[in-house]
């Protein structure tokens, strides 16, 4: 998070995402976009046993998400950028996480 922004107001997780694009003035379409990425990461974080806040999850989760959505959705490679960006916004603009590599890596 870069110094100045102010705190997230919300206490959801998908509001918090919205509140910070629109403060940086991002277009809508693009917070539709990162907010499905987001809820689609959370819920497929899910697939074995309960959902899990994207704090507790690991660099390795986003990993095998990221390379889910290569091998068994054979999305395009745009899409796949798409859903990068929008991880790396959570990660880093609404989370505060500088580096997904300091994300604590939980054991499966």
């Amino acid at each position: 998070m870069k110094p100045g922004t102010p705190p997230l107001r919300s206490a959801r997780l998908l509001d918090q995402v919205s509140e910070r694009v629109r403060y940086m003035h991002y277009s809508l379409k693009t917070e539709k976009a990162y907010l499905y990425w987001v809820r689609f990461s959370v819920r497929w974080s899910a697939h074995g046993g309960a959902m899990r806040h994207p704090r507790d999850r690991g660099a390795a989760d986003v990993a095998a998400f990221l390379s889910m959505l290569a091998a068994q959705r054979k999305v395009s490679v745009s899409m796949h950028n798409q859903a990068l960006s929008a991880l790396l916004f959570l990660y880093r603009d609404v989370l505060g996480v500088s580096q997904l590599d300091r994300l604590p890596v939980l054991a499966a």
